[in-house]
């Protein structure tokens, strides 16, 4: 009799210790996980609901009415511009170089909108070492043209063509004022993507380093963009913007001249905040750079671009 009465008080007091256990438990996860917060649906639904877990691609929540799992791409995005709806489907064409083919720039925008919740299609016409004035004359540039009826046609100038003032009038504006007639006969918008100057700048040409010959790609660039009333990204002032502010990111590949997956990122940034006018900031596609340099090159993007938009479009 003695033994089953202490056998009791022992089980009481064990389950009273997995009791506490539990309950501390419970408060460490109620501390970590919040309060209730509102979310929105890219459709307009709010709903309300507490983060029990989340990733880079979904979040789970505690809601009223259970778990419930939702995908990050249907969330909306603060701030998200309404100007260019996500439902919309856009098709997109990207004529260049490799400037434009080296890490797949088209494919990497193309990622980073879906990653945001939009739709979009993407086809390339590019070449090495074109310039515009060779498209011009491609008949697969010029069946491209053709083919689609396309939202935006992306135009990327050989690398140091818009740097010259003597090469703008004479090859960079002429090719882009005849191309960018074919596109808005398709119905399509021109945007100028402005490129980057070359790391240590280009001093046979008497471009000391890079800061010069960025400044020169700017005024070529702008020239003709507002002549034409074309749409520009300023992939180059983004570049600079980084560069300038000492991070330790290596935009160039090895030769100085061509994107690092780093630069072709930014540059998918660029072209993401100028057509929706609105930020990536907080875009679970970093590329594989990880998320802390992914989100360092967005926010750089969405700064350069929004906080002169009327200067862009």
């Amino acid at each position: 009799m003695k033994l089953k009465w202490i056998q009791g008080i022992n089980c009481f007091v064990l389950q009273k210790k997995y009791f506490c256990v539990l309950f501390s438990l419970c408060l460490v996860l109620w501390a970590v996980q919040g309060f209730a917060e509102d979310f929105e649906l890219k459709s307009g639904k709010v709903f309300s609901g507490k983060v029990i877990f989340q990733n880079d691609k979904e979040i789970q929540l505690e809601t009223a009415n259970g778990l419930m799992t939702v995908p990050r791409r249907m969330l909306a995005v603060k701030g998200e511009s309404q100007e260019i709806s996500h439902h919309k489907s856009l098709n997109i064409l990207f004529i260049g170089n490799s400037y434009t083919y080296a890490n797949d720039l088209p494919e990497i925008f193309s990622k980073l909108v879906r990653a945001q919740g939009g739709r979009v299609k993407v086809s390339t016409a590019a070449n090495p070492g074109w310039k515009l004035a060779q498209h011009l004359k491609s008949k697969y540039t010029l069946a491209k043209i053709n083919k689609h009826n396309w939202d935006y046609v992306i135009l990327q100038e050989q690398s140091v063509v818009p740097a010259f003032s003597k090469a703008r009038f004479q090859i960079f504006y002429p090719a882009v004022k005849k191309l960018d007639k074919k596109i808005k006969s398709v119905g399509g918008k021109t945007i100028l993507m402005m490129t980057w100057g070359r790391r240590d700048g280009l001093k046979s040409s008497g471009f000391k380093n890079y800061s010069e010959m960025q400044s020169a790609l700017y005024q070529g660039y702008m020239g003709i963009a507002n002549t034409i009333n074309a749409i520009v990204a300023p992939v180059g002032m983004a570049w600079k913007s980084v560069v300038k502010s000492g991070a330790v990111i290596n935009l160039w590949q090895g030769d100085g001249s061509h994107p690092s997956l780093s630069g072709s990122y930014l540059a998918a940034c660029v072209l993401y905040s100028v057509i929706y006018e609105s930020s990536p900031e907080g875009s679970y596609y970093t590329a594989r750079l990880g998320s802390s340099k992914a989100n360092y090159l967005q926010k750089k993007a969405a700064t350069v671009v929004l906080k002169n938009l009327k200067r862009w479009k």
